[in-house]
C-alpha cells in the first residue's frame, strides 16, 4: 500500500464523478439493472473460512526503514467484530521484517517494517470467540533497498519536529516554510517513528500558519504506509510551506526533507 497524493483540482473533479454514481447505487442502479443487494457476513460460520495473511494477488514488498500495512483476509464486517477473540502476529525472520499488531480494536491488521534486504514470510495465528484456533495462510515479504533521492536533485531544506501527543480524536500541526531558488521538480519526504501513529501533510504556496487563510496545493494522505511522500512534482521558484498533520495516537518526531531538481 502506498500513500496518496491528492491536488484540490483532483479533489473536487473526483466529487463531481463519484457524488453521481454513489446516489446510483444507492437506489440500486449499477448501469446494467437493479443491484442485487450484498447478503452480510454470517459470524456463525466465520471460524470456518479459509483465512490468509494479504491478498493473494498482489505480492508484499516493503524497502528497507519504510513500513507497509497488511490484513487478514477475507477480513470482518462490523457486525463480526466480537468473532476474534485475538491473533498472534510473527514474522519468520525478524532481522529482515518485523510485524506489529495495529490494537485491540483492530487485531486483523500489522504493521510490516523492513530491517535488511531478504525475503520471509509473516504469519498469524487466529484465536476466534467460538474456542477456534487457525493458523491463516503466510505471506511472502520481500524487503527491498531503500529508495535513493533522485538523480540529480539538491537537498534545500530538512528538519526534526517534535510533536506532542493530540487531545483525543484532534490532531496537532506544525507549519515549515521553505523556499525554491527555481522552477523545477520537488520531493517531499515526511517519517516519524512508530507506525501506530499517523501523520499527513499538506503543500501551500507562499508563507503560511493558518487554514483559513492559505489555499490548498497538495495533500499527502498516509494510507496504510510510512514513510509519505510528493515525489517528482513540478513547482514554480519561491515561498511554499508544509504543514505536518500529527493525529497520534502517541507523541512522535517527525522527520522531513525537501529535494529540489532543476527543469
Amino acid at each position: 500500500m502506498t500513500d496518496r497524493v491528492i491536488s484540490a483540482a483532483a479533489l473536487k473533479k473526483m466529487v463531481k464523478l463519484i457524488v453521481p454514481f454513489t446516489l446510483m447505487a444507492a437506489c440500486g442502479w449499477s448501469g446494467l439493472g437493479p443491484a442485487s443487494p450484498t447478503p452480510p457476513q454470517d459470524c456463525s460460520t466465520v471460524s470456518k473460512q479459509t483465512w490468509a495473511v494479504g491478498p493473494a494477488f498482489a505480492p508484499f514488498r516493503v524497502a528497507v526503514g519504510a513500513s507497509s500495512s497488511t490484513a487478514l483476509s477475507p477480513g470482518l464486517e462490523p457486525q463480526c467484530l466480537n468473532s476474534v477473540a485475538s491473533v498472534v502476529w510473527a514474522s519468520d525472520k525478524p532481522s529482515v521484517a518485523s510485524v506489529l499488531p495495529f490494537d485491540r480494536k483492530a487485531p486483523t491488521q500489522a504493521w510490516v517494517t523492513g530491517v535488511a534486504v531478504g525475503d520471509t514470510t509473516v504469519k498469524a495465528r487466529i484465536v476466534f470467540s467460538d474456542g477456534v484456533t487457525l493458523d491463516a495462510q503466510p505471506e511472502a515479504v520481500q524487503v527491498t533497498p531503500p529508495k535513493g533521492p533522485p538523480t540529480g536533485s539538491v537537498l534545500i531544506a530538512e528538519g526534526v519536529v517534535p510533536v506532542a501527543a493530540p487531545p483525543s480524536h484532534d490532531q496537532l500541526m506544525a507549519w515549515v516554510p521553505f523556499k525554491l531558488p527555481d522552477s523545477g521538480f520537488v520531493e517531499i519526504v515526511v517519517d516519524w517513528d512508530s507506525p501506530l501513529d499517523t501523520v499527513d501533510g499538506v503543500l501551500y504556496p507562499g508563507t503560511c500558519s493558518s487554514i483559513d487563510t492559505c489555499a490548498i496545493l497538495i495533500t499527502v494522505i498516509n494510507s496504510g504506509s510510512k514513510p509519505i511522500s510528493l515525489a517528482h512534482f513540478p513547482l514554480s521558484a519561491g515561498a511554499y510551506t508544509i504543514r505536518l498533520d500529527s493525529l497520534g495516537p502517541g507523541a512522535e518526531t517527525l522527520r522531513y526533507s525537501v529535494r529540489f531538481t532543476s527543469q
